[in-house]
């Protein structure tokens, strides 16, 4: 959980790594085709080379990521689960992702005698559930904001939802 101020802008153009971002809060994801305002719980996976650009949107911003280097089979995995690259997806099970999250920060830290092996599964892992969200990825900016809103009181039911926190 690393926690940002709202002018937080994050901007790569040159990496050999790929980078998955989970977002807590709103973000806004700068893309070939437009920004992109997304709410908490998205997710978005960026291979190397691809120039990545995301900014807060709030008073605040906090996301999980992790940079990690990708052999010929997971980037086949990735490509067999049809994982969209440079396009927030809001996940379907956003406190599974947090677990996996916590899995590989456990094993970064302690370097437990599998931890490769071990890390390398935690991210497989999250690239399943990400490929368990994956739905229509084309979608206009007025259905990925009906689509949100519907996740988002899926997954708070508890929310006190009125008209205008909806609108």
């Amino acid at each position: 959980d690393v926690h940002h101020p709202s002018d937080f802008v994050y901007s790569e153009t040159e990496h050999d790594w790929w980078l998955l971002v989970h977002t807590k809060t709103p973000a806004i994801f700068c893309t070939p085709s437009g920004d992109i305002e997304a709410s908490s719980e998205n997710v978005i996976l960026y291979p190397p080379g691809m120039f990545a650009l995301y900014k807060a949107s709030g008073e605040y911003y906090c996301n999980n990521f992790v940079r990690f280097y990708a052999d010929e089979s997971l980037e086949d995995f990735i490509k067999e689960k049809n994982i969209p690259l440079g396009k927030p997806l809001l996940l379907e099970a956003p406190d599974s992702m947090e677990y996996l999250f916590r899995i590989l920060s456990m094993e970064d830290y302690f370097k437990f005698k599998n931890w490769a092996q071990s890390s390398t599964m935690a991210i497989k892992m999250m690239l399943m559930k990400i490929s368990e969200s994956v739905k229509d990825v084309d979608l206009s900016d007025q259905q990925r904001a009906l689509l949100n809103l519907r996740y988002e009181i899926q997954l708070r039911p508890d929310y006190p939802w009125t008209v205008s926190k909806m609108a």
